[in-house]
């Protein structure tokens, strides 16, 4: 049956638990499709679906740009309906979505605002909403923790840098650390370093991955490389291999593995 529902498969995931295996087709008959306990769900027109880290939750989203997402229970099946803003308009770039520890928060972009949001699943409320004078803040990633928040930022004076980035924007952009109690920044990263990735937390909250360019001399074959961050010192470590000499989604996918490795 997955065959046949599938004939040309974008993304798919195998979930824990006796939850199944869903995954995108792009065949004749495009959507999203969930095979479980014997039986094929099918959820038409469906573009793309990310699973929260926890695998407790789906989120999907139908149609091609700035269309209303939803989200699943993966154990009750329930569906929610999710504002509006929390679409990105590009599908792909589900990533800009980060879930509190929990899982029961979702940190996302607000374009229009240059702002980052928190929106409540519960209450289905905006719990919180970050902002910075004169700056855009896209890229938001919560910590293990749940009380810090690191993202990117430009200040929009500065003319967009194209860094061969992800479509939505230049990626020039400086370093911040949130801290939602205090609540303030409580440390930056500026100067002629521009990060080109979304911040990845270690297990412990200690330390971020993060692609950084420091240089803009060939823009078809740029110098990107992925650096540790120390959140309590502030010292930005470089990772250093040829292998990581590949740009865009190669290298962020070879960070993520190295990140895994000094874990």
């Amino acid at each position: 049956m997955l065959k046949a529902a599938a004939e040309t498969t974008y993304i798919n995931d195998i979930l824990p638990d006796g939850k199944g295996t869903v995954l995108i087709s792009l065949g004749d008959t495009q959507g999203l499709f969930w095979y479980k306990n014997g039986k094929l769900l099918e959820y038409p027109n469906v573009k793309f679906y990310y699973v929260s880290p926890q695998q407790k939750k789906l989120i999907f989203f139908y149609g091609t740009h700035q269309v209303r997402p939803y989200i699943m229970n993966l154990a009750t099946m329930a569906v929610q309906r999710l504002p509006g803003k929390l679409d990105h308009g590009w599908l792909v770039y589900t990533v800009g979505l980060s879930f509190s520890p929990s899982e029961n928060q979702l940190l996302y972009e607000d374009w229009e605002q240059g702002t980052l949001g928190i929106y409540d699943l519960e209450s289905q409320k905006e719990a919180y909403r970050l902002q910075e004078k004169g700056h855009d803040l896209i890229e938001g990633s919560w910590s293990p923790g749940g009380k810090i928040i690191a993202y990117l930022k430009q200040d929009k004076k500065e003319p967009p840098i194209d860094l061969g980035g992800d479509g939505r924007a230049g990626m020039g952009h400086q370093l911040a650390v949130y801290d939602l109690e205090k609540p303030q920044v409580i440390k930056e990263w500026t100067g002629k370093k521009l990060f080109n990735s979304r911040p990845i937390w270690s297990p412990n909250g200690e330390y971020l991955l993060c692609n950084i360019v420091e240089s803009l001399e060939d823009n078809t074959e740029l110098k990107e490389e992925p650096y540790l961050i120390n959140i309590k010192t502030g010292e930005v470590r470089k990772i250093t291999s040829e292998t990581y000499r590949k740009r865009n989604w190669a290298l962020r996918f070879l960070s993520l593995l190295t990140w895994i490795q000094l874990s």
